[in-house]
């Protein structure tokens, strides 16, 4: 009966007689049944020892730190600060410990978040891209993105410029492409629209025009903050993009057919498998956001320009 599946059973062991047997001491005996039994309950797996945090010398001062880090100064300005305070720490301590922060804080930054159907897009503009055209002459054009958050859905157009107006017409392109007007709309902080950029400290200004624009067409209009466009992580690699474009090189004949090479470009890029989601855009927006965007009046809306 000394044997595990005895002991499985609930049956007493003599770990006496099983350790008489091996010449050795019963607790050992009895400490390997227990061991053995464990593993095969937790199907061999060996149990994860969860150590406790220790304790740091910081930790007192932690709130302080990222408060006073958050705002811009530097690990060793705020050594000397905690240090009057009362930290007894070394200043490697407190410079490890705003390094590991803002580790933290980008992480966060970069994460990339899921939106409902028909709530947000994002805009991102590639400017001042030079193509040549079949008889050697240059074109500066600007192409910009639209893309709706949800479906991963898209409208690029080519523009001569990023003025305000600009701006208006590739989005009521864009609403026109769409067939309706996502809740929320995030730029980054483009001077042709932003009068004041959105930092840590301070929300976006938008210009006058553009807020009217925005009221109008029915979508509220948010910025990203300044120097951190990963908050604006949907929009995927604008270079990746534009790399496709600029096979084209050498290959067209004017801006207008250049232009219809972009559209072409638009429509296969939606019918393709999105790296990040695994799905087809075109197909995600048909059957699942483009009912839950809202209606525009695009006549009304571009008389406003």
């Amino acid at each position: 009966m000394e044997n595990i599946s005895d002991y499985e059973k609930g049956f007493k062991v003599n770990y006496s007689k099983v350790a008489r047997r091996f010449n050795c001491d019963r607790r050992t005996v009895k400490a390997a049944f227990e061991k053995t039994l464990h593993l095969k309950q937790s199907n061999g797996k060996r149990p994860t020892k969860v150590r406790a945090k220790r304790p740091s010398i910081i930790d007192n001062y932690a709130a302080l730190v990222q408060k006073k880090f958050d705002s811009g100064l530097s690990a060793i300005s705020i050594y000397h600060l905690i240090k009057e305070k009362g930290f007894v720490g070394s200043y490697s301590t407190v410079k490890r410990f705003c390094h590991n922060y803002k580790k933290q804080q980008i992480k966060k930054a970069t994460v990339r978040f899921e939106t409902s159907p028909g709530l947000q897009a994002q805009v991102d503009w590639k400017e001042s891209l030079t193509m040549i055209d079949k008889h050697g002459n240059a074109h500066k054009i600007n192409i910009s993105i639209l893309l709706l958050g949800y479906s991963r859905y898209k409208f690029l157009k080519l523009t001569t410029d990023r003025t305000r107006d600009s701006v208006m017409r590739s989005l009521i392109s864009g609403f026109e492409y769409f067939g309706g007007v996502p809740q929320e709309i995030l730029f980054d902080n483009m001077r042709s629209i932003v009068d004041q950029s959105r930092t840590q400290f301070s929300n976006a200004v938008f210009n006058e025009e553009f807020k009217s624009f925005a009221k109008d067409a029915g979508f509220m209009p948010l910025a990203c903050c300044a120097y951190r466009p990963c908050t604006k992580g949907k929009v995927e690699a604008v270079a990746h993009i534009i790399n496709q474009i600029k096979v084209y090189n050498g290959e067209f004949e004017n801006l207008n057919e250049l232009e219809e090479i972009v559209k072409r470009f638009n429509e296969r890029i939606n019918s393709q498998v999105h790296q990040g989601t695994h799905l087809i855009p075109k197909q995600v927006f048909d059957l699942k956001e483009r009912s839950t965007l809202n209606y525009v009046n695009l006549e009304l809306l571009s008389t406003t320009i």
